[in-house]
């Protein structure tokens, strides 16, 4: 699933049940710090532990909108952009408007100019060449795109399975697939890109990734607009760690199991529809 454009579709407030038991908040590790011998004569202050330090997190780019939907964080030098018409043309996009990001400033002949869009649809296919975006660089793996054409799977940048600048048209050896038989129950999974500015002083201002998993049941699926209906309930939330340089310690918020496993949880209902690409099919919709 695109965890970031259906993450921003959906809205929804989570609170905890009368029956469940509160979360609890669990200190990061810490180490000791080292306190220099006092002089003779005096009293040694009391010591604290150090937390340890918080990850030193990449620079990051965000805040940037297409077509009504929340673009994912870009690391430097990459910047968050929307797909225009000539990157369509390019074949660096599927279509216009879409969430991207601009390499130009990498000044590298495997990505050139223009905005590439992310997380392209597309399964690894053997029949499909590989690509070697620059001499030493990993090699991107050969894929079938949802347009039925060779391309390869780029991990470094997030794009997907995409066509290279310069590839050569060519059929994948599978079959785009049209239909997807959806009905069930399905475990998803969002993965949130966030950013938070410190409380108070006390908290530093901080980024990290929030994950939430669903169960979600596909009650019934409309074969011609693959529209889906269903219902479903959160089963867990993982949040990223809080750090507080004043007081020298780390926090991990974390939900006991009893929250989503009492029968009190809250239900809602999903809508959507799916896509299919090259040899699968991946749903998008929205909660309410």
């Amino acid at each position: 699933m695109d965890a970031a454009s259906s993450a921003s579709d959906a809205s929804m407030k989570m609170e905890p049940p009368p029956d469940a038991a509160a979360p609890n908040v669990t200190p990061s590790p810490v180490v000791d710090a080292f306190v220099p011998e006092p002089d003779a004569g005096s009293v040694a202050p009391p010591t604290k532990p150090m937390a340890a330090p918080p990850p030193v997190m990449p620079p990051m780019t965000g805040g940037l909108q297409c077509n009504n939907v929340f673009c994912p964080f870009a690391i430097d030098p990459g910047v968050p952009c929307c797909t225009a018409r000539t990157d369509v043309e390019q074949k660096h996009a599927r279509a216009i408007g879409l969430c991207g990001v601009d390499l130009s400033a990498l000044k590298s002949p495997a990505y050139g100019e223009g905005c590439w869009q992310r997380d392209q649809l597309g399964i690894v296919d053997e029949s499909c060449e590989s690509y070697e975006p620059e001499s030493g660089a990993m090699r991107e793996p050969g894929c079938c795109a949802d347009d039925g054409q060779c391309g390869t799977l780029n991990a470094s940048q997030l794009l997907g399975c995409r066509h290279a600048s310069g590839s050569k048209p060519q059929a994948c050896g599978q079959k785009p697939a049209n239909t997807c038989d959806a009905i069930g129950t399905f475990g998803l999974r969002f993965t949130v890109d966030a950013a938070w500015a410190g409380f108070g002083g006390v908290t530093d201002d901080g980024r990290g990734k929030i994950e939430i998993d669903l169960l979600a049941t596909m009650e019934s699926v409309d074969a011609n607009t693959h529209a889906l209906k269903g219902n479903g309930r959160v089963c867990d939330v993982k949040l990223p760690p809080f750090f507080s340089t004043i007081l020298c310690e780390g926090f991990a918020p974390k939900f006991p199991e009893s929250i989503w496993e009492s029968s009190k949880a809250p239900h809602f209902d999903f809508t959507g529809r799916y896509e299919c690409a090259a040899g699968g099919c991946v749903p998008r919709g929205s909660t309410r």
